[in-house]
């Protein structure tokens, strides 16, 4: 009996793995709520799931869906259907996303985006860029230019790892303040996951399992 609940306790620690670094984002990836439209516009100071659109008065960004197309690229998503465009209808004024998640004062964490652009025709090309600020503090600016003329979203991840100073800590995606910016700023699939180097190491779940299966090993040793 014991041999057995063994096993199953083991079991559940290898299925609960996965999730010691669940993402502690909201709607990372803009699914919700469902665009009536294949572009919805959506200002400074409402809500997109579990974000507030920040930034200047009168700012706004655009959330898109698969098949929005505009000038000739094809605007398509990193994680499922749709995204946002931090530009909104425009360039000015600045604007962007925010959100605050739980987090244990001292602990790392990683917060991880996908930038997107599209390069199209433009010559010079144009970035596409964001700041980042983390608990109101700015973690710099990160920027990426799609490859040459590709008429289609071109993602790229971007990370940084913050160290908590307090139990809730304000996640904040503002469009670079650059009058020469890209007039399309993608914005996808935001997630932030405790550090696997957060002091406590975390265990996947191929070291859970061979720690098990050694002890079921001693374990029936020991009832021969």
């Amino acid at each position: 009996m014991k041999f057995a609940n063994f096993a199953y306790l083991l079991g559940a620690l290898v299925a609960a793995a996965p999730h010691l670094q669940a993402n502690l984002i909201t709607n990372g990836s803009f699914e919700s709520p469902v665009t009536t439209e294949l572009s919805q516009i959506f200002f400074v100071g409402s809500g997109i799931g579990a974000w507030t659109v920040v930034g200047d008065t009168g700012g706004s960004v655009s959330a898109l869906r698969n098949g929005y197309g505009d000038g000739g690229g094809l605007y398509g998503a990193q994680d499922g259907v749709q995204h946002l465009d931090l530009t909104g209808p425009g360039l000015v004024p600045r604007s962007g996303v925010a959100q605050s998640v739980a987090t244990t004062i001292g602990s790392t964490y990683d917060l991880s985006f996908y930038l997107g652009d599209i390069y199209g025709s433009t010559n010079p090309p144009l970035a596409s860029g964001v700041e980042v600020f983390v608990g109101g503090v700015s973690k710099g600016t990160f920027t990426h230019t799609g490859p040459a003329n590709v008429a289609s979203t071109d993602w790229v991840q971007k990370s940084l790892q913050f160290v908590a100073l307090a139990s809730s800590t304000e996640i904040q995606l503002l469009r670079i303040a650059d009058p020469n910016a890209d007039a399309y700023i993608g914005l996808d699939n935001v997630s932030v996951t405790l550090a696997a180097n957060n002091g406590a190491a975390i265990l996947e779940p191929s070291t859970l399992a061979l720690g098990g299966l050694g002890c079921l090993f001693l374990l029936a040793r020991r009832r021969r």
